[in-house]
């Protein structure tokens, strides 16, 4: 029997995400797919999965190349939402928690694709605003609504880029 869940996770809560993933497997719901915040899982017997989230921005042309590298570490591909792909482990008693990265460097690089992915969005985002929504002297609250959510979003992606970037940093720091 399949269980859906509804919660948002943001860009740069993707360990918190991972963390959450791997709780619901230890009480029997096995993560299975996942749409706009929808998390659909199976029940089951509790299991020792971890969860990690890897975010892969290119196209698909190399898609099968990219989780054969992680099914020969060991993980499985479970599931791919808008660049994020999802992959669990068995986790070993005799081993500290599996990783997918294997160095600092390489687990920047995920959050540097990210940040290079949002970017034009947020550009595109302002852009839209500047020169279809802001020009609009009408009085209506229709375009009224339309200002506070372009602002809104555009609020949201700055954050998201600065966070985002922050764990960048933090991770470069270290190497």
């Amino acid at each position: 029997m399949n269980k859906r869940i509804f919660r948002l996770f943001f860009a740069w809560q993707d360990q918190a995400e991972e963390k959450w993933l791997t709780e619901m497997a230890e009480q029997g719901l096995l993560f299975s797919k996942f749409q706009f915040g929808l998390y659909t899982f199976h029940r089951s017997e509790p299991v020792g999965y971890v969860y990690k989230l890897d975010y892969k921005a290119s196209s698909d042309h190399d898609l099968e190349e990219y989780i054969t590298l992680f099914e020969d570490a060991g993980w499985e591909h479970v599931d791919r939402f808008h660049g994020w792909h999802y992959f669990r482990k068995m986790k070993s008693a005799s081993e500290e928690e599996p990783e997918i990265y294997s160095d600092r460097s390489s687990e920047s690089q995920k959050y540097k694709s990210l940040v290079n992915f949002l970017i034009p969005i947020f550009l595109m985002t302002v852009a839209i605003f500047l020169t279809i929504i802001e020009p609009n002297n009408s009085h209506s609250s229709f375009v009224s609504i339309f200002k506070w959510i372009y602002v809104f979003l555009i609020g949201i992606y700055l954050y998201a880029i600065v966070r985002v970037r922050w764990k960048m940093r933090n991770l470069q720091k270290d190497f």
